[in-house]
């Protein structure tokens, strides 16, 4: 006698899909919580949390029946600095952003930098393309009127781009 059997098993594992529905539900939270209303968001709770603080401390102080008038003004008060601040709040963590990003630039051009004059000063003709160049680059800005260019490298004797002679 022959007999058939068909079992069912699932094509993915149970857990692996509850990891990964996980997964992209925190990263669906931390791309909206990097974008620059989520971090004002952040920035105003955390503002609100500390004047809760001070006003929980305030309040301790107090007697019963100051308590409601005092809890009134401390929102009247949170309220209308919210609305005073909000453009500041909105904008500070764009202006926040390109602060680090210029700064990063400039750490990502003053190692290149280092590793051109590093090269430079191993390889004589780079270093004479580099002279060069700054020669040019002053020439053009003394011709326009304009200071010199600064320069990220030591300038150096020009003594060793003299061709040799050999007499």
């Amino acid at each position: 006698m022959t007999s058939f059997v068909s079992p069912d098993f699932p094509r993915t594992h149970g857990g692996l899909a509850r990891m990964t529905d996980g997964l992209s539900a925190v990263q669906a939270l931390t791309a909206k919580a990097n974008g620059a209303k989520g971090l004002a968001g952040a920035l105003v709770a955390g503002g609100v949390a500390a004047a809760i603080v001070v006003a929980d401390q305030l309040v301790n102080s107090l007697v019963d029946g100051d308590l409601l008038l005092a809890w009134i003004g401390m929102w009247a008060v949170v309220f209308a600095l919210l609305a005073l601040f909000s453009e500041a709040i909105r904008a500070w963590p764009s202006r926040l952003q390109n602060a680090i990003a210029t700064r990063l630039q400039a750490r990502r051009e003053a190692a290149a930098d280092d590793r051109t004059w590093s090269a430079a000063i191993a390889d004589p003709r780079l270093m004479a393309e580099l002279d060069i160049a700054r020669t040019r680059a002053e020439e053009q800005a003394q011709a326009r009127g304009e200071t010199l260019p600064q320069w990220p490298f030591v300038r150096r004797s020009t003594s060793h781009l003299l061709p040799l002679r050999w007499n």
